[in-house]
């Protein structure tokens, strides 16, 4: 749920507006969350999980429901109980890419931009010759160079990603817009990614490590 009313509704019009299948957001949990008994159990588990675990541990859980069932809000609502003690990091795919044509390398380019993306908001940058490993290899495999993508970062782009981005940061940005607007675009950079699959993956775990391992640095207790 986004831009959630001040004041609840006193009109049928004002109820249908309020009503939507939008999750709720940071913002809006505690005003509308409804704590269905049916699911604290787990959502206990999940939690006690979490604070359970170690450096290294990982786990997939999966949420599974029909549309406006309330998967969302449950994750936001553990993001809320957890964002202390771990560094969150939302990923929303259906903003990111097209749903009913995704394919496994879109994953990896939206978890790194996302990933980056939060690092760079709490002020954490990635170690420098990963990064810049990781900018000349996708330079190197898609052609571009690296003036072209500064100056193909528009002002609204430019906003959204900060004056300090790097050129990683671009890149992605760049690629994942290309990849949103067409089939064909899709394609060719499906393309030209799935080679170096291998590449790719070694490249965003070392990317992914050397952020745990900053995290940890800055906040033992994380």
């Amino acid at each position: 749920m986004t831009d959630a009313p001040d004041q609840l509704a006193t009109t049928l019009r004002e109820a249908y507006r309020a009503c939507d299948t939008k999750p709720l957001s940071l913002a809006d949990i505690d005003r509308y969350y409804v704590p269905f008994a049916s699911r604290q159990n787990t959502l206990s588990d999940i939690n006690g999980r979490l604070i359970t675990t170690t450096a290294g541990d990982t786990a997939a859980l999966l949420f599974t429901g029909h549309i406006g069932c309330g998967k969302s809000s449950e994750l936001t609502r553990i993001a809320q109980h957890q964002q202390d003690d771990f560094l969150v990091v939302e990923v929303q795919i259906d903003e990111t890419a097209k749903v009913e044509d995704l394919d496994y390398t879109d994953l990896y380019l939206i978890i790194i931009q996302q990933v980056e993306g939060a690092l760079r908001h709490q002020g954490i940058r990635l170690d420098e010759s990963l990064r810049k490993s990781f900018e000349e290899w996708f330079l190197e495999i898609t052609k571009e160079q690296e003036e072209v993508i500064n100056r193909s970062v528009n002002v609204e782009a430019e906003a959204a990603l900060g004056a300090e981005a790097p050129l990683l940061a671009k890149f992605l940005f760049k690629i994942t817009a290309q990849m949103r607007g067409s089939v064909t675009e899709r394609q060719r950079i499906r393309q030209l990614i799935k080679p170096g699959t291998a590449r790719l993956k070694t490249d965003t775990n070392l990317l992914l490590r050397d952020a745990n391992a900053i995290i940890r640095e800055k906040d033992p207790a994380k």
